[in-house]
């Protein structure tokens, strides 16, 4: 039996005589477990981080270690998905409470590797008396805890640590090896399936690299990886990957890749997703299938694996290399503000009047310094818009449009608000941030940007974005497609949605109760060339197709209904719409680009 692989796996050396905190036997240390202060989850997560750490350099035999290890990883893991809760919820200290998770996750990763290294070497030199489940059962827990740390990578779109996926491969390879790929394995922290193999758990860190991470959030990501627990017995490895659509090289520190980009592989692995992928598919035209969806799961994510799983899509677009300063708004609320001209929601719903702030927008410069701006002979898609022309004149005779804006704060400081200037305090800067990103690359659907300021926490896939080149004062509307952290920064992709907006107010018209408060929304045009009607960006809730609404607009309430959701995320939705009543009325709204 070779011992390569394990000469290659890293394990602390076994430096520790005793334990500092309890004897070193599995009996005191359960005793330790049952006095740590389970209310303060920071100080046990200390002391648990310190008690793995010393388990994993402890000089002991493999037995006596995994014994160990199986007494602490039960609070370990419920130790780490608090901190997993509180990461995800906590904007300040999100990413300092990962890695205190990640960390805790990681020493114990360590103890079973050290298992494992051991327990090879034990049966290499003939050791009588070991126990034969000792080397799949700690290889399984050592795969099944990586792939934890993986999760939490990706979740907050870092790069996996260095040697993350050389150990994970070397791992199954080693259990290739001794031929306990396929043994069972009794694991109590599973859900689903409490026995599983390491092949399973293996499978289970390449699915969840393979489902484009990067464009999924936080807590999709962990639905993803709680469904694979079960989902992976649809999935083969095979030693032929030239029908594969994944595959993966076990000598390499690389995750898997489509088998097409892969070249000179040491030890490759076909990764068969396409059964998977048939499961999914048919679970989603309500034909019979075996799997199964947790509730809550929506159609759309399982969408996006079906297509991450099945197929490889080329790009629909040339990027072209580009560079300069884009100027980025995140949320649906900045969004509005910025694209109102920068009125509060509530300015606007308060005082009509303040619209002509908004109706000024994009332009944010008076007539005559536009047509100096203007190219020779262009005419401005704005200039001939229904209702701009109608409402409001060339020159409406605001000599100063910041006169506004200021004149609307200080309406509002005189009904108790905060009225200082957007950027004159701390707490109108955290409310509305305009942040200055670099561009990357540029395709006719968007761009790829890098993020140069420390990131908001509201910053996920699938938010909305205003964004303007720093030569334009107009904002575009986009939405985040995919994020990346690596060590040159943040890059994200953009897709453009449209390049201009309006920003109205809408509320669901109920059958029974009382009218609900207006939500914020943005009036997209329809985009003739690539057949995309006028439609409706509102946030995820309450809005629904079918639903009829109230839409605000200029003072002026009209009546729409909500006919068909083109775009879903965990932030809004974007629906086409007709409208049903008011001065927009007709039987098909017609807001185009040429209109605007």
């Amino acid at each position: 039996m070779s011992d390569f692989p394990t000469t290659r796996i890293t394990v602390p050396a076994a430096e520790l005589d005793r334990l500092s905190f309890c004897d070193t036997d599995p009996g005191a240390l359960a005793e330790w477990v049952i006095a740590l202060p389970m209310a303060n989850t920071t100080d046990t997560a200390a002391q648990v981080r310190q008690a793995t750490w010393e388990i994993a350099r402890l000089d002991v035999t493999a037995e006596a270690r995994m014994a160990l290890l199986e007494q602490i990883r039960p609070i370990l893991h419920y130790l780490c998905a608090r901190l997993d809760r509180n990461a995800a919820t906590s904007h300040a200290h999100g990413d300092a409470i990962a890695r205190l998770a990640q960390r805790l996750q990681t020493n114990l990763c360590s103890g079973y590797k050290s298992v494992v290294v051991a327990g090879l070497a034990a049966r290499s030199a003939g050791a009588r008396g070991l126990d034969r489940d000792l080397l799949p059962q700690a290889i399984h827990r050592a795969l099944s805890d990586l792939s934890r740390t993986l999760l939490r990578t990706l979740q907050f779109y870092v790069e996996p640590a260095d040697r993350l996926w050389f150990e994970l491969n070397q791992l199954y390879l080693l259990a290739e090896r001794l031929e306990v790929a396929e043994t069972r394995v009794e694991d109590a922290e599973n859900h689903e399936r409490p026995v599983t193999t390491p092949t399973s758990a293996y499978l289970r860190s390449l699915l969840l690299a393979c489902c484009k991470p990067n464009q999924m959030r936080y807590r999709q990501l962990a639905e993803v990886f709680n469904c694979l627990e079960d989902w992976c017995r649809f999935v083969t490895l095979e030693p032929d990957a030239t029908s594969a659509l994944f595959a993966v090289d076990l000598e390499s520190d690389q995750g898997p890749v489509y088998k097409r980009l892969m070249h000179e592989a040491v030890e490759p692995r076909g990764i068969r997703t396409d059964v998977l992928v048939y499961q999914i598919e048919s679970y989603l035209r309500d034909l019979p299938a075996e799997i199964r969806v947790p509730e809550g799961t929506s159609e759309p994510q399982l969408h996006h694996l079906a297509e991450a799983w099945g197929e490889m899509r080329p790009r629909s677009h040339r990027r072209t290399d580009t560079s300069g300063t884009i100027k980025v708004c995140v949320g649906l609320r900045s969004a509005h503000y910025f694209l109102s001209g920068g009125l509060e929601f509530q300015d606007l719903l308060d005082d009509p009047d303040n619209l002509v702030k908004q109706e000024l927008n994009p332009f944010l410069l008076d007539p005559e310094t536009r047509e100096r701006h203007r190219p020779h002979g262009t005419k401005d898609v704005w200039d001939d818009a229904f209702d701009v022309g109608g409402r409001i004149p060339e020159n409406p005779n605001v000599a100063d449009p910041d006169g506004v804006l200021r004149r609307a704060r200080e309406q509002a400081k005189a009904r108790g608000r905060a009225a200082q200037p957007a950027g004159d305090t701390d707490g109108e800067r955290s409310s509305h941030q305009i942040f200055d990103t670099t561009a990357i690359d540029t395709s006719p659907g968007g761009y790829q940007i890098r993020w140069n300021d420390p990131l908001p926490p509201q910053l996920q896939t699938g938010e909305i974005l205003a964004m303007r080149e720093a030569s334009d004062n107009r904002w575009c509307v986009a939405v985040i497609r995919w994020i990346r952290q690596n060590q040159d920064g943040t890059a994200m992709g953009i897709e453009l949605l449209a390049p201009r907006a309006v920003p109205v107010a809408v509320r669901v018209i109920q059958k029974v109760g009382g009218p609900t408060s207006y939500a914020r929304a943005l009036m997209l045009p329809e985009l003739a060339p690539i057949d995309q009607p006028a439609t409706l960006i509102t946030p995820r809730l309450p809005f629904q197709a079918g639903q009829k609404i109230h839409l605000y607009k200029q003072g002026v309430r009209s009546t729409a209904q909500l006919t068909k959701c083109v775009l879903k995320t965990e932030s809004v939705n974007q629906f086409t719409y007709r409208m049903l009543s008011g001065y927009l009325e007709n039987a098909q709204v017609t807001l185009k680009m040429s209109d605007l």
